[in-house]
């Protein structure tokens, strides 16, 4: 019995040793300031810019003389890359050419097209010019001649080879 009360009366100091030592420990962690958490940051960061603006223009001479006797025609257009009022392309242009008509497979073989750039004979594949480009440093004019030769006779007009014939331009900003 004897044993009893002393394992009840330790037992007793156990539990008053545990509460205090948790209260004790509560009151040194409220004092000393740390906190136990997770922080967060959060960065902002505005900014504003401008987007480039591209030119290119395209003058041309719409009128197109194929006759009987003179049987070529020379259309010519500029392809530039600034403005009326001499501003430049912020941005580097690269664009093709194509020559697009409407006309029948079996009158192909009447009408033959050369193009030139700046005087010099331009490849045409399918038609259609390799990429050229436009700078953004300086200002660039380039000349460009389509010729329309009429070659055999057929019952095709002469106004109407003229009035088929579209030249369209694909361009395309450079990234640099």
């Amino acid at each position: 019995m004897k044993l009893k009360k002393i394992e009840n009366k330790s037992q007793g100091r156990l539990k008053n040793i545990t509460y205090i030592l948790i209260i004790a420990i509560i009151i040194i962690l409220f004092f000393t300031g740390y906190s136990i958490g997770k922080g967060i940051n959060q960065i902002i960061v505005k900014g504003s810019t401008q987007i480039a603006e591209p030119i290119i223009e395209i003058e041309s001479n719409p009128k197109i003389d194929i006759t009987t006797n003179d049987k070529e025609g020379i259309y010519t257009f500029y392809v530039r890359n600034f403005d009326e009022k001499n501003k430049i392309s912020e941005s580097k242009i690269q664009y093709s050419l194509k020559i697009q008509d409407d006309i029948d497979q079996s009158l192909k073989n009447t009408i033959k097209y050369e193009m030139y750039k700046n005087g010099k004979l331009i490849d045409l594949k399918n038609q259609e010019t390799e990429y050229m480009e436009l700078t953004n440093t300086s200002k660039q004019n380039d000349k460009y001649e389509l010729k329309i030769k009429y070659v055999h006779d057929s019952n095709l007009t002469l106004s109407e080879i003229v009035g088929r014939v579209q030249i369209k331009i694909h361009s395309q900003q450079l990234i640099v």
